[in-house]
């Protein structure tokens, strides 16, 4: 994943939270904490990338933050592999997000039935520590790289700084001829390094297209609110 550089380990709702505030009787919303009377905090329910944001919510008993770089993300003694396909990466994340929302919750609330001597001995602290950070881990890459995915097919095939060092390129290799021959050199050479890069360009555009096919049903489910999160 490149230039994946990353912190993530908090309550990240996408937005900032708005404050319900009942002040004297009077209803104010406010981006600041209430002064005074009672307070309810509203958090938006859309996140930056689209989807809901209850599924970037701060998992129960994360042990650390999620810290990604391009090879791996980390948090505590785990890590989360990453491939150089970023598509990849982003449809692996999608997917593994929801089922580890569900087995955070399946293995808290079975923590927190215990009773509060059982719980220190429980190995299922560590389930639902674990499931936490793999979590985290899951929303670094999503936070990071899942709206740069979806734009990653508008990208065109060649940039124009490309188009100048192909030229650049192409005349360097035709200098050494004679003048008609050099330009009709300078002209093959252009034309083969742009069909070049235009079947790359669709050639990537196709493996592009095959990994979003593989974001459509989860992609569903994360854009309705997490029913394995409560606040």
């Amino acid at each position: 994943m490149s230039g994946l550089l990353c912190l993530f380990g908090f309550s990240s709702h996408g937005h900032s939270a708005v404050y319900k505030c009942q002040v004297k009787g009077k209803t104010v919303y406010q981006s600041t904490t209430c002064f005074n009377g009672k307070q309810t905090v509203l958090h938006p329910s859309k996140h930056d990338t689209g989807l809901h944001a209850s599924w970037f919510a701060r998992p129960k008993m994360l042990p650390d933050s999620a810290r990604c770089q391009p090879e791996q993300c980390q948090c505590g003694e785990q890590t989360l592999p990453l491939g150089q396909n970023q598509t990849e990466n982003v449809a692996a994340s999608l997917n593994a997000i929801i089922t580890d929302w569900q087995r955070h919750q399946n293995a808290y609330l079975s923590y927190q039935a215990l009773s509060d001597e059982d719980k220190f001995t429980s190995p299922l602290q560590d389930q639902v520590a674990t499931s936490a950070c793999s979590i985290a881990m899951h929303q670094a890459v999503l936070n990071q790289a899942y709206l740069s995915v979806l734009n990653d097919d508008l990208k065109p095939a060649l940039t124009d700084v490309q188009q100048q060092e192909i030229k650049a390129k192409c005349e360097s290799e035709s200098q050494e001829n004679s003048s008609d021959e050099a330009n009709s050199r300078l002209q093959a050479c252009i034309t083969r390094a742009q069909n070049e890069a235009s079947n790359n360009a669709q050639a990537r555009d196709e493996r592009i297209a095959q990994a979003k096919a593989k974001f459509a049903k989860p992609v569903a489910v994360l854009k309705q609110k997490n029913p394995y999160f409560s606040e």
